[in-house]
């Protein structure tokens, strides 16, 4: 988490020096934005983007690749609905 944090603060800092817009999203979201459940697992929220995207499967084999691709899917599709979706 710590990791993460630094990340996150670096990313921010970038962000802000090239006056980019930003924008967060919660597990909850990225989980309701893939299933419609906000409670929803991580294997109920691959299983949706899997369905959805059939070559995810094919173009990632291996579950630990899947999942960072599937991650990478649901913030996307959480995306969608967020301030920056309707500028």
């Amino acid at each position: 988490a710590t990791d993460l944090a630094r990340a996150a603060t670096v990313l921010v800092a970038v962000a802000e020096v090239h006056n980019c817009a930003m924008e967060f999203y919660t597990p909850e979201e990225v989980k309701h934005a893939a299933t419609g459940s906000r409670s929803a697992s991580k294997e109920q929220v691959m299983a949706a983007i899997c369905r959805r995207w059939p070559r995810v499967l094919d173009q990632f084999p291996v579950k630990e690749q899947r999942e960072h691709v599937c991650d990478a899917v649901g913030v996307y599709l959480a995306g969608q609905h967020g301030a920056l979706a309707r500028l």
